[in-house]
């Protein structure tokens, strides 16, 4: 696994992180996209708190950002997602190595 999967890994261990994830789009829609404000209304969250934890999630590659005018809007990278995804169904097929 890869130091940046083991990073997505780190950041998906948090549940606050997991609900941000499940609020945000998959895809780039201009509607659909939101803003840390946006965000922090839908979690009923402090806004703080729901950008420090966007920052954890950008640093693992695992959201991505778009400013327009003077609003920063976030949405899932869902190629990362998936190269995770495809990392967590690879645990255990080399166990015979550990054997």
């Amino acid at each position: 696994m890869t130091d940046l999967s083991v990073d997505a890994l780190k950041a998906l261990a948090d549940p606050v992180r997991l609900r941000i994830l499940d609020a945000l789009p998959r895809r780039n829609v201009c509607e659909l996209l939101c803003n840390v404000s946006e965000l922090a209304l839908d979690l009923k969250l402090p806004q703080s708190t729901v950008s420090r934890h966007l920052s954890v999630l950008l640093k693992a590659n695992l959201v991505l950002k778009e400013r327009a005018c003077r609003d920063v809007y976030y949405r899932l990278n869902c190629p990362e997602l998936n190269t995770v995804r495809r990392a967590i169904g690879q645990l255990g097929l080399g166990r015979d190595k550990f054997l």
